[in-house]
């Protein structure tokens, strides 16, 4: 019987699935309140005994996305935080000012990453650096707590979608720019 590692499966990388440890230190309940450890890649097809584990040499908190080889950690305070997934060490910690981001997302170029948070705000970091490029304001009626926002892209274009049903379209190369309201049909 092959035996899976522990943690939170994020995503595949290269045909493995990648799972992200964590552990409580009791100051709160859900998963963006833990700690992650270490990272384990799991070859499905060789089973447990290729799994290979990725110590992280610091604690990180936050919910956990893999996106291109590196490991995005999201914390409810709005820091965001790499860490390589081949050594586990920090590439770059960003204290941004939006609370409660949902799961980043990656430009087709691997170059920017973007966020949003439940308020409709957009913030877009350098992949590399984690360097601040943009910030929009708040675009949605009302802020709801209960999930997380939606951040797609298409053809260029970053749709959102709000925790109050607001779903927008934005220009990362014009993200100050204003949305043109909807005309309804006569």
């Amino acid at each position: 019987m092959t035996e899976i590692p522990d943690g939170i499966l994020t995503r595949t990388d290269d045909g493995q699935l990648v799972f992200v440890d964590w552990r409580s230190d009791g100051t709160g309940t859900s998963l963006e309140d833990m700690i992650y450890t270490h990272a384990a890649l799991f070859d499905p097809d060789a089973g447990s005994a290729k799994t290979k584990a990725v110590r992280f040499p610091d604690e990180h908190r936050g919910t956990a996305t893999l996106l291109n080889r590196t490991l995005y950690f999201v914390a409810s305070k709005g820091e965001v935080t790499a860490v390589s997934l081949e050594t586990g060490k920090q590439l770059w910690v960003t204290r941004t000012t939006v609370e409660r981001l949902g799961e980043p997302l990656l430009d087709e170029g691997g170059r920017t990453l973007y966020l949003t948070s439940g308020s409709g705000r957009v913030l877009a970091l350098d992949a590399r650096t984690g360097k601040e490029l943009w910030q929009t304001q708040p675009r949605a009626s009302a802020v709801d707590g209960g999930s997380d926002p939606v951040l797609l892209l298409n053809s260029g274009a970053l749709i959102v979608g709000t925790l109050d049903a607001t779903v927008f379209t934005l220009d990362p190369s014009r993200p100050q720019m204003k949305a043109v309201p909807a005309v309804s049909p006569s």
